[in-house]
């Protein structure tokens, strides 16, 4: 009966010797089919329900009547794939001279793989604590909005949350597929390093410090969880590091480790991940400490409800 199942799944007007005396009335290509509202077999009436069971079902085709001849799709119908762990694709799920393996969205469908917790727009409220209000501008005190995100689950997010290096790992908050932007300050532009306090420090106590003395650095006090990205040296070597103070009355900002080159000035940086640079619409800032999220929604769709019903995702 199995037999009978793979040959079903995989034949259509291409010659699968093994599979003939069962399928000899095929006249298309069937392929393997993934539906997260189902939990099939796999073929199209009975979609396998997940990525793993599309995976598993070609090795058993490969390995049973093997694969036929032409392109051999695995198509994905509408929807959200949730994945909570990496997809590990092998030599055994390649296909060979005669055939291609082809993942794809299901023609005229959209399919997203996620890796993120999903969240609405309704999980998250208006903020009203006057302390944290106070810390942003006036103009966003009313649009700002919060959510917990250890109600989903996510609660340890290891010791660095932004990792120093060329491609940080961040929190990332996807709004209807669209990535939103990390607080930072300047929004668009780059500024550049003065005095170099520390170029480097030793090696038990790392970190380098750098003057910055315009007046926005008096706003930035009392922020956490920031980080700075900057090429320190060479525009080539661009890298993220944590802050651990940012000194108001010295002027300075000093890091959590060391640059792998020798910081210099007039090199270009911006600061990141500070709630007190929440100024655009799209926005967001995270509070590693408390596991909160804030989020500045676009004032149309807070408006017109829209935002309340979004689909927003929460990748690490």
């Amino acid at each position: 009966y199995i037999y009978d199942d793979l040959c079903y799944a995989a034949s259509e007007e291409i010659d699968i010797p093994s599979c003939n005396r069962y399928a000899k009335n095929i006249k298309k290509l069937f392929g393997i089919y993934i539906d997260t509202s189902k939990n099939g077999t796999g073929t199209k009436d009975s979609p396998t329900g997940n990525i793993q069971g599309a995976i598993h079902r070609v090795r058993s085709i490969k390995n049973t009547i093997g694969l036929p001849k032409g392109e051999f799709p695995i198509y994905f119908r509408d929807g959200i794939y949730p994945v909570s762990k990496s997809i590990v694709l092998d030599g055994n799920d390649s296909g060979n001279k005669n055939t291609r393996i082809v993942y794809t969205s299901y023609p005229g469908e959209k399919a997203s793989i996620r890796g993120g917790v999903s969240i609405s727009g309704s999980d998250f409220t208006k903020v009203t604590d006057a302390e944290i209000l106070n810390k942003v501008d006036k103009s966003v005190r009313n649009k700002l909005y919060s959510v917990d995100l250890k109600k989903f689950g996510l609660s340890d997010f290891g010791e660095n949350v932004l990792n120093p290096s060329v491609n940080p790992r961040s929190i990332q908050l996807i709004y209807n597929n669209e990535p939103a932007t990390i607080s930072r300050w300047p929004n668009n532009e780059l500024v550049k390093t003065e005095k170099i306090l520390i170029a480097n420090g030793e090696w038990t106590n790392p970190g380098f410090e750098f003057t910055f003395t315009d007046k926005r650095i008096q706003r930035w006090k009392d922020a956490k969880n920031t980080w700075v990205w900057g090429a320190w040296t060479w525009e080539w070597a661009a890298e993220n590091h944590q802050v651990k103070k940012i000194d108001t009355e010295k002027k300075s900002i000093l890091t959590v480790t060391n640059s792998q080159y020798t910081p210099a000035e007039g090199k270009e940086w911006y600061i990141y991940n500070l709630l007190e640079e929440i100024d655009r619409p799209n926005e967001y800032f995270f509070d590693k400490e408390s596991s909160i999220l804030y989020y500045y929604p676009n004032v149309e769709n807070i408006k017109d409800g829209s935002f309340f019903k979004a689909d927003i995702c929460i990748s690490l």
